[in-house]
């Protein structure tokens, strides 16, 4: 007990200063990465200081301390929402092999329509979400094809995205052309815990290295979130439901416009009296984690002249929740829980030329994240703990587009980025001396960037994108990019066959640089490059659609923590690869009912050490079945996922192996009027048992049921 207080109050003194609320779930991997696989990441660095800098989900440490060593720290467009128009797709349809009016905006500066899109592009629609009947952002992308989604323990709990074996602070996420993920966390990921799907329109998912598009941190690919735009005359809803555990939750959202004004709004309040995050399962952990969580969502339109137009975007999210200390036996902290705070904004001004042959887009966007951990002394903890971060970021970018021709538009621009934050952090216990640390004054880095991307089609049935970017970042320095995707479209089978060859990077962060005591300023950006080519095949007048995609990724420059003594610094010395296929199918039944199934097979590997990365599955696989009755009054939505084993780090240090899983989800829907809905949703239908990071616990069996109105 005295060698885990001593290795705790070392980690927390060293590491906590910028990395409260880090979600990577990679970080019990190694100090490298950063990302908490606790409820706080404060309670994870102590276990990190236990686990002896494990390896990190690119590349292990290279060295390995004692447990008693050195501390570890740790352009908006007016989109359908159907993938393929007139066509009821089941959750992450892949959709491409089909042509159709939908644009995906993640897919290129301009926006490309999915059937002529050369890269890999997943679409979750508001549809989708309806008949899903999920709450959250994280649980509507679970079972797509190349994701790997892990959380912590119950709702509220940390949680992040790996995507085709990338870490999960190289995937990119972005709200309506905001970036999400936070400045302060050590590898500059975004907590998926918090953000709900109130007035979202549709979830893009684009795998492989997206740098060129979207600068840093885009290397395993881009979740990007599209919010509705009002149309039409007003209309409101409201929404009340509740369950298990003490689930309770109110919405309400209005939305409207003309050719002049457009607005849609949506508010909600979640709570939650949650499980243990510590596994239930395990001794000691018997005190439960609720959470309470509340999203804002706006986004306005004007048009005051037929060739200019205003958008202002804004999104707020208040979490609280309780936290443990770490995942294993005894895990659970009575006394600590977090609050966070985050603001997003996006300003934009859209102006086209009289013959449209020129447009132009400027936007503002300011993102704002405020973490605060408390621990008071409790029977599992005399130590009274008390951090604070807050990161900011503010962008200006600027897009251009000249169409050269009916089939080819050419796009340059230019951004500047400014990523600053502060932290402190308070540490009392009577078996140690008092400390306050205040791990850094205010930081701040900068990056310029310009880009320039060609969209061409040749013919009718050739689609090609091709860009090259330059950051330029204030620490860091320069970093190349470029990106080609190609999509042909066989006649006579309709068979499109398609690929994409692209770089990516990852600039350190504020922590990684600036840190007092593990910071090191002359860190280089990590490099990947990766590549997939895919085929996708429609059969029976598109009643199925057949897709299969190969992908490979290799990371090099990876930024890891290394020991040294009693003290360590952060080294760009990592390496690792990831390949694998990805098969997606859809089934339109009849004109009621669709069936979708996917599969991803993975292989990653840690190069430096010859051991696999953690935390990403050998194979995945999920089924949905959509189902419409009564004459489309009723819906029955079923979805069932397999996740296979994958390796991780437990509580002492020890690498591990996650037994597989099947869960099942369901839920159904009755329009009892034409603007009265009543609907349900049972989440783990077979109450089984697993966990997706070692010694955190997950929901079991539990139901949910309620009403919305619409006027």
């Amino acid at each position: 007990m005295t060698v885990l207080l001593r290795a705790r109050t070392r980690a927390l003194l060293a590491a906590l200063g910028f990395c409260l609320g880090s979600a990577d779930l990679a970080s019990a991997e190694s100090p490298a990465q950063g990302a908490t696989t606790s409820t706080s990441e404060i309670n994870l660095v102590a276990q990190e200081e236990l686990a002896a800098a494990q390896p990190t989900p690119d590349a292990p440490a290279t060295t390995t301390p004692s447990v008693q060593g050195p501390a570890t720290p740790r352009p908006q467009f007016n989109l359908p929402e159907t993938v393929v128009t007139g066509t009821p797709y089941g959750v992450g349809a892949p959709g491409g092999a089909t042509p159709g009016s939908t644009v995906v905006n993640s897919a290129s500066l301009g926006g490309t329509p999915l059937g002529q899109a050369g890269s890999s592009v997943t679409v979750i629609t508001a549809e989708q979400i309806q008949q899903r009947r999920q709450t959250s952002v994280l649980e509507m992308l679970r079972g797509l094809p190349g994701l790997n989604v892990v959380q912590s323990g119950g709702p509220g709990q940390p949680a992040s995205v790996f995507i085709r074996g990338a870490s999960s602070e190289q995937t990119k996420v972005i709200l309506d052309g905001i970036w999400m993920n936070d400045p302060l966390t050590t590898g500059r990921l975004f907590d998926f815990s918090t953000l709900s799907v109130d007035n979202i329109d549709r979830i893009e998912v684009i795998r492989g290295p997206q740098s060129t598009l979207y600068g840093s941190d885009a290397i395993g690919g881009v979740i990007n979130i599209v919010t509705k735009k009002g149309s039409g005359p007003r209309s409101s809803t409201a929404t009340a439901m509740g369950g298990s555990f003490g689930m309770a939750r109110e919405s309400y959202s209005v939305s409207g416009g003309n050719q002049k004004m457009n607005y849609s709004a949506a508010g909600s309040y979640y709570q939650n009296t949650g499980i243990s995050a510590a596994d239930s399962r395990l001794p000691g952990n018997t005190d439960p984690n609720g959470f309470n969580n509340t999203n804002l969502s706006t986004r306005l339109g004007w048009t005051p002249t037929k060739n200019f137009d205003v958008e202002f975007i804004m999104r707020y999210m208040h979490g609280v929740s309780k936290t443990d200390l770490f995942g294993g036996p005894f895990g659970d902290d009575p006394n600590g829980h977090s609050d966070t705070d985050q603001l997003f904004t996006r300003t934009q001004l859209h102006y086209r030329g009289e013959e449209e042959i020129y447009e132009t887009w400027l936007g503002y966007n300011t993102s704002n994240t405020t973490r605060d951990y408390r621990s008071d002394p409790g029977p599992n903890s005399t130590a009274f703990q008390l951090s604070h971060t807050n990161g900011t970021t503010n962008m200006v970018d600027w897009k251009n587009a000249v169409h050269l021709t009916k089939r080819n538009t050419l796009f340059a621009g230019a951004s500047y980025i400014s990523e600053s934050g502060c932290s402190s952090f308070s540490f009392l216990d009577p078996a140690f001396p008092p400390a306050f640390v205040d791990v850094a004054s205010p930081s701040t880095i900068t990056d310029t960037a310009v880009y320039c991307q060609d969209q061409i089609q040749l013919g009718e049935r050739w689609f090609t994108n091709v860009g090259v970017r330059q950051d330029n970042y204030s620490q860091a320095g320069l970093a190349t990019t470029y990106r080609l995707s190609s999509l042909y479209r066989v006649p006579g089978s309709e068979t499109a066959v398609r690929g994409s060859l692209g770089t990516g990077f990852k600039a350190p962060s504020i922590y990684q640089l600036f840190d007092a005591q593990f910071g090191r300023p002359n860190l280089l950006p990590e490099q990947s490059q990766g590549y997939d080519f895919g085929v996708d095949q429609p059969l029976f007048d598109n009643q199925v659609v057949l897709s299969a995609t190969y992908f490979r990724n290799q990371f090099t420059n990876l930024i890891q923590f290394q020991s040294a003594g009693f003290s360590g610094f952060y080294t760009n010395v990592g390496r690792a690869a990831s390949a694998g296929l990805e098969f997606t199918a859809l089934v339109r039944l009849d004109s009621r009912t669709t069936l979708t199934g996917m599969y991803t097979k993975l292989d990653t590997r840690d190069e430096v050490n010859d051991v696999k990365l953690l935390r990403r599955p050998d194979d995945a696989a999920s089924i949905g079945l959509n189902r419409k009755y009564f004459r489309d009054r009723a819906n029955l939505n079923l979805t069932v996922m397999y996740v296979g084993q994958r390796d991780d780090i437990d509580y002492i240090g020890n690498r591990v192996q996650l037994d597989p899983y099947v869960v099942a989800y369901v839920a159904g829907s009755y329009n009892l009027t034409q603007r009265v809905q009543l609907f349900g949703r049972i989440d783990n239908l077979t109450d089984t048992r697993y966990q997706e990071v070692s010694g955190f616990g997950v929901m079991p069996f539990s139901g949910y049921a309620g009403a919305s109105a619409t006027w």
